[in-house]
């Protein structure tokens, strides 16, 4: 009984509205593709600054050559990052930020994370040339 009462208490929903539809253009099936632009001769008067898997390259074969009791063991990050603002200045190269060189040179070295008196640091190992 008591579920009748609330069964007839209930009134039923009001119906939503139904919205509006929404029209779009329609495109003509004629319509011609975007052409490309067509090439044209470019000059550059300066000459292209080395990518920086070359000048990752540059620095290890720098090291070798100049310091070969380096070769085989472990440098610091620090040393390495103002070895390759040195080379810049030297080569003439704009410098790119130390993360880009360093990504590239962790492709061509081992890396580790080391810590000594407290303080972590990176080292990279040079390569045999």
């Amino acid at each position: 009984m008591a579920w009748a009462l609330l069964k007839r208490d209930i009134e039923p929903r009001a119906a939503e509205p139904v919205p509006a539809p929404i029209l779009r253009p329609k495109l003509s099936p004629l319509a011609s593709p975007r052409k490309r632009a067509k090439p044209f001769p470019l000059a550059h008067l300066y000459p292209a600054e080395p990518e920086p898997e070359e000048q990752a390259q540059a620095v290890l074969v720098e090291i070798a050559t100049y310091m070969p009791e380096a070769v085989g063991k472990f440098v610091p990050m620090r040393q390495l990052e103002r070895f390759y603002g040195e080379l810049c200045e030297r080569e003439g190269w704009q410098p790119k930020h130390w993360h880009v060189i360093g990504r590239e040179m962790t492709q061509l070295t081992k890396k580790v994370l080391k810590k000594r008196k407290g303080r972590r640091f990176m080292a990279y190992k040079i390569p045999r040339a």
